[in-house]
């Protein structure tokens, strides 16, 4: 089997190293997504763009699922969030029939994000009473506005809140509300602040398209920077991509596998002067250089890439600023927050602690021997691992808990600690080697790589059955171009992506471990 591994791992390494861009960096990106293409037509529209606004519907009306729903990308199960904002982009543009009823009744029984809900009301297909969110008075500054005063199932991180804004801003300027109409001027001034100087809001067309919807009757000279944006974003098929991409995310990752594959690190310079010009002067990184907000998972992951460097005086700076601005987003419970509490001012919400953002940082921390951090961020995993265990933990999953039990192993607790784990992985192996979500149906490369890394770690032999069992899955999956079908594992609400970066990251991180032993 050795050999086997041996040249899909290579495989594996030649297409990522053909994925980099200009030499410096990369950036799978976005494929069209339905629910992103179903918005711009309707900004297309609005804006008299009908030759992009045809193509678009065009890629809706050829990507329809069996079901009449689309899912979030080309292929994927039909969604209600893409499929409700297909029927609304079907409905301004007179393509909407009574038989598509059925599925505006059917979806309207779940759980709908207030934007969805806002395009369906834009296009008459529902009430704008019927559009719950916080009046623009609570908040028309979304940096002071506190949702405690709105009943929200989960705290919102800032983007979230921006797009509830954006939302209600729509929702007040379709309303003949006197007194809310008199803070429609100060959304729109907190809104520009965060603009790019490229038209768009932080990379997504989501919330740029809703920004644009609400301009439509203002004269302000940034429209049609924004609107450019948007007609960029659409591709050659005519759908339209959610978001740029995560360059700084793929391109840390990118080096990390590349490490992993036994390559020479040092010789991607130009990779890492990219990463260091890319940092924030506070020390952090968020996911595209100059316009998206700081976060942990992008910053520890930058730093941990620069780990793998030969040490020089601008890494040491680059790392020892980033660790001290990840310092200060550890919690009480020694979890460490996703996104900043104090971005441009208090955000309250922010402190979303995830297991693998944890497990990243206390990874940094233990590289710059910062002690105490260290500690808290241990118990709090511990906690989490042993006390907790969930795999349906918000951004958890087999690939959070590869990470932690990784970083835990470092710190001296050993496989007689994880016996429970490790049976409940072995008892959830599908029939044909993998793991993945429920079944065989839904068998996935990337968690079946994660779990087949914790198995290896915890003292699993290479020779066993269900390693070979689940490795035979990853060769057998493995296409002509060296990567690995991509399955979705990540999450820009309210629609699921998938990224073939973290894909090659997973086989490639499990292969080197494979023919280490």
């Amino acid at each position: 089997m050795h050999k086997k591994v041996e040249n899909s791992l290579n495989n594996g390494l030649e297409y990522l190293i053909s994925q980099q861009k200009e030499n410096k960096y990369w950036n799978y990106g976005f494929k069209s997504c339905s629910f992103a293409t179903a918005i711009a037509s309707i900004v297309f529209q609005e804006y008299g763009r009908k030759k992009e606004s045809k193509k678009a519907i065009n890629w809706l009306l050829e990507n329809q699922n069996d079901d009449g729903g689309w899912g979030d990308i080309k292929g994927g199960p039909s969604e209600k969030n893409s499929t409700l904002c297909s029927l609304a982009t079907f409905k301004l543009n007179n393509y909407y029939e009574s038989n598509l009823d059925y599925l505006l009744k059917y979806f309207l029984n779940y759980d709908v994000s207030p934007q969805t809900l806002c395009y369906l009301a834009y296009v008459g297909l529902i009430n704008w009473d019927d559009v719950k969110i916080p009046k623009l008075c609570m908040m028309s500054n979304p940096i002071l506005f506190n949702e405690t005063e709105f009943k929200l199932d989960e705290p919102m991180v800032f983007i979230e809140r921006f797009t509830s804004t954006a939302v209600s801003l729509l929702k007040t300027l379709n309303s003949s509300d006197d007194c809310e109409l008199a803070f429609v001027k100060n959304a729109f001034d907190n809104i520009f602040k965060f603009q790019a100087f490229n038209g768009c809001w932080f990379g997504y067309t989501h919330i740029t398209a809703l920004i644009l919807l609400a301009m439509t009757n203002f004269n302000f000279d940034c429209k049609i920077n924004s609107l450019n944006w948007i007609l960029n974003m659409q591709n050659d098929d005519g759908g339209v991509s959610i978001s740029e991409g995560l360059p700084i995310h793929d391109t840390a990752l990118s080096l990390i596998t590349l490490k992993n594959g036994g390559l020479d690190i040092n010789k991607y310079v130009n990779s890492k002067k990219w990463i260091l010009n890319s940092q924030k002067t506070n020390g952090a990184w968020g996911w595209i250089p100059d316009y998206s907000p700081v976060d942990s998972d992008d910053t520890a992951l930058c730093c941990l890439a620069l780990d793998l460097y030969n040490n020089s005086n601008d890494i040491f700076a680059a790392r020892y600023n980033a660790i001290k601005w990840l310092k200060l987003r550890q919690v009480d419970d020694g979890g460490i927050a996703t996104f900043p509490v104090d971005y441009d001012g208090y955000v309250p919400g922010g402190e979303i602690t995830t297991l693998s953002v944890t497990s990243r940082t206390l990874k940094t921390f233990i590289s710059m021997n910062d002690l105490d951090e260290s500690k808290k961020a241990e118990k709090y995993l511990s906690n989490k691992v042993f006390n907790k265990f969930s795999l349906n933990d918000w951004f958890f999953g087999y690939y959070s808990l590869s990470l932690a039990i990784e970083v835990l192993i470092k710190r001296g607790f050993n496989e007689k600690n994880f016996k429970e784990i490790m049976a409940f992985l072995v008892k959830n192996q599908n029939k044909n080697g993998s793991w993945g979500d429920e079944s065989d149906s839904n068998s996935c490369v990337e968690e079946t790589s994660f779990v087949l890394y914790i198995l290896i770690l915890l003292g699993m032999n290479i020779f066993d059955d269900v390693i070979k069992k689940g490795s035979e899955f990853l060769l057998k999956n493995q296409l002509d171009d060296g990567s690995w079908k991509s399955s979705y594992l990540g999450y820009i609400p309210p629609v699921r992506y998938d990224n073939k970066i973290w894909t090659v990251y997973s086989v490639i991180r499990l292969f080197n471990l494979i023919l280490e032993r």
